[in-house]
This record gives structure tokens, C-alpha cells and sequence, in this order.
């Protein structure tokens, strides 16, 4: 189950249930929940936006059929897994709809782990707007 309840106004079927893959029920949560704290998901987002996920949450369907003979939430933690593997397979040059999804996916996994306070002050120790002593390590013009 995910580690938090569904937010108002979502559908409990949008929600992902990825028990036993504990690291990314807590990214995949905090990026529902900023969504659905800038507004409500699934009225405020942009069609394309829409289209792009719907039609890729049925590439992982149809994947998951495929791989292990069931829907991607009904099927064990390791065939999930396994299913998400072969998306991750073609990263480098992604043809297939699963593929071209897993960058999408992956890409807003990392935007809502990296702009969340685990990612952004525990992960990359952020201290905000502050004087950094020592010696300067930005641009080097050589």
C-alpha cells in the first residue's frame, strides 16, 4: 500500500499500490501529492499531459499482460520488477510506447525526489541562501 492515504478528489484506482518497493512508494506518493497539492490531478492537468499518461499506464497494462499473464498492480512485487526492467531496457534509445513511457516516468520520479525535503536537504544537503566559505568551485573558464 502506498504510505499515504489517497488526497481528496483522486480516484483510489489512480493510486499505485507498490508494496514491498518501499524507496519508490514514498517517491511515487510525494509526486501525487505535490501534484495534487498545486491542484486537483486529475481536472488541472494539461490534455497532452493527460494523453501522455494514460497512454502510457496502458503500455505497462498490456507490458504486464504480456511478461506475467496479469495487471501490473495484480501481479507479485518481482514481476513488477520485471515488467519496469524491460521498460528500463531501451532507456538509452526508448521505440516502444513502455520504453518512451519509462523516461517520462523516471523523469518525474527524480523532479519529485530531488524538489522534496528528503532530496533536496537530506540527499543533496541544500542550505539555501547562504555564504559558502572556502574556496569557489563553480565555472572555469579553460
Amino acid at each position: 500500500q502506498p504510505t499515504s492515504p489517497v488526497p481528496p478528489g483522486l480516484r483510489p484506482n489512480l493510486a499505485l499500490d507498490l508494496s514491498g518497493l518501499s524507496q519508490i512508494d514514498v517517491v511515487v506518493d510525494r509526486l501525487v501529492l505535490e501534484e495534487h497539492q498545486r491542484s486537483r490531478l486529475a481536472e488541472s492537468l494539461e490534455p497532452e499531459w493527460q494523453a501522455t499518461w494514460r497512454a502510457g499506464l496502458k503500455a505497462v497494462e498490456e507490458l504486464s499482460h504480456q511478461l506475467t499473464g496479469k495487471p501490473f498492480l495484480q501481479a507479485t512485487a518481482a514481476r513488477r520488477l520485471e515488467v519496469v526492467t524491460r521498460m528500463a531496457a531501451g532507456e538509452a534509445d526508448p521505440r516502444s510506447p513502455p520504453e518512451l513511457f519509462f523516461k517520462e516516468l523516471k523523469r518525474r520520479t527524480a523532479e519529485a525526489y530531488y524538489t522534496s525535503k528528503i532530496g533536496i536537504h537530506r540527499d543533496q544537503e541544500y542550505k539555501g541562501n547562504v555564504y559558502q566559505p572556502g574556496a569557489y568551485a563553480g565555472f572555469d573558464p579553460r
